[in-house]
């Protein structure tokens, strides 16, 4: 592609994947170091942990209208750097919270960098459609969306691994600042982009602006669809996330080795069947890809479940080493590399049609309306998860059910298409 190294896409992809990954590194150290550090028991652990993610998404909630008005009237470049300001003196906080164990600090700061993180949100997906050319969009989207997941698994893992070292505190420190500053640094090279509407009049009723973007975008039949669609990805994705470690403990007979070589081969799957996809339709967005990504994601599901029903338990859990020199284990790692492959097929057309489809002096909004959604989406799969587990079911339920609703949105695409 000839774009990649161009300014108008290289310093946007490489200032959003510095942006997805301090999130993760904060978002897990913290997590961690609540688990195994700070909490007193199992049920404050659990609290803390499960209040860290609340304030880490509240901000998508009450700031992505206003987030998205602001990236449609002033210069989206500029923007950024502004955003990125905040995160240098986010990070500078973040180190001072972390040396000094304050758990309501470091929960504040996680709040702060959700809300940086929502602001940020519409400009890169609002960027892309003014900076690339039509044929480029669709493998620009691609690029986004497999590095965002590269980024998220990334700083996952190393927010986790490095925390509890000896020297964890400083390790996260230095990691977190270098962070923000290369993507600053990047920030600086992103070519000039004027807001759509920049007679726009700046709506303080945060509660109401979001309804009125959400609102707009239902307006257009086509948008809202593409907007609903893309929500599920990111159920399915979040749940996934999330219920992988408990899977491959209860059904893979596994240790975290292995959790975390599953969350690396999800998070290339997504990024290879985006890629994939963008090479395939040769830069044409079209709907006719998310029925056959849907399809995948529910048959590589069904699979994935009937298999773990067959795994026989070991004598002890296997770690990463034994897991993969058992040949007999390994087609659960190709089923769950077929359910984020299919996913990255799924949503790439769906965010390049969105962008398309949208008024361009309208679009960061309608991209504020997407992470609306998106982010009371990830709550309802908390919530439904909960629930599952709370009637006596087990995690291969949670799968059973995200496989079946997947089927549907297949069929339902495909006769819609004709």
């Amino acid at each position: 592609m000839t774009f990649l190294f161009k300014q108008r896409f290289l310093p946007i992809f490489v200032t959003q994947f510095f942006n997805a990954f301090s999130d993760s590194v904060l978002k897990n150290a913290v997590t961690i170091l609540i688990t195994y550090r700070i909490a007193k028991d199992a049920q404050s652990a659990g609290l803390l942990v499960t209040l860290s993610a609340g304030l880490f998404i509240l901000p998508y909630f009450l700031f992505s209208a206003t987030a998205g008005q602001l990236a449609d009237k002033y210069d989206r470049a500029q923007l950024a750097r502004f955003y990125k300001i905040m995160e240098l003196f986010l990070m500078a906080f973040s180190v001072i919270a972390f040396y000094r164990n304050n758990t309501w600090f470091l929960m504040i700061i996680l709040f702060a960098m959700g809300a940086q993180s929502t602001f940020f949100g519409p400009i890169k997906y609002s960027l892309l459609p003014q900076q690339l050319k039509g044929d480029e969009l669709m493998a620009g989207n691609a690029y986004v969306e497999g590095g965002t997941f590269i980024s998220i698994l990334v700083g996952t893992v190393i927010g986790g691994l490095v925390i509890l070292r000896a020297n964890g505190v400083f390790l996260i420190s230095v990691i977190l600042m270098l962070s923000a500053f290369i993507g600053y640094t990047s920030s600086r090279f992103i070519a000039y982009a004027p807001g759509g509407s920049p007679g726009l009049k700046i709506n303080g009723n945060v509660f109401r602006e979001s309804f009125d973007v959400v609102r707009y975008a239902a307006q257009n039949r086509n948008l809202l669809r593409y907007l609903l669609l893309i929500s599920w990805f990111w159920l399915v994705g979040s749940i996934f996330l999330a219920q992988i470690s408990i899977f491959s403990k209860e059904f893979l007979y596994s240790d975290e080795t292995v959790t975390t070589m599953c969350l690396t081969i999800f998070s290339v799957g997504i990024a290879a069947g985006s890629v994939f996809c963008s090479k395939v339709s040769k830069g044409n967005p079209s709907l006719r890809f998310v029925p056959a990504g849907a399809f995948g994601m529910a048959l590589c599901t069904c699979l994935l479940v009937v298999f773990s029903r067959f795994t026989a338990a070991p004598d002890i859990l296997y770690n990463a080493t034994l897991f993969v020199q058992s040949a007999a284990r390994l087609p659960a790692l190709l089923f769950l590399f077929g359910i984020a492959f299919s996913g990255g097929i799924y949503t790439v057309p769906l965010y390049t049609l969105m962008q398309t489809e949208a008024d361009k002096n309208y679009i960061a909004r309608v991209i504020a309306a997407n992470n609306i959604l998106n982010s009371f989406f990830m709550v309802a799969s908390v919530i439904i998860v909960i629930g599952i587990y709370t009637a006596g079911f087990s995690v291969l339920s949670v799968f059973i059910l995200l496989a079946a609703v997947n089927l549907a949105i297949a069929f339902y695409l495909h006769i819609s298409l004709g």
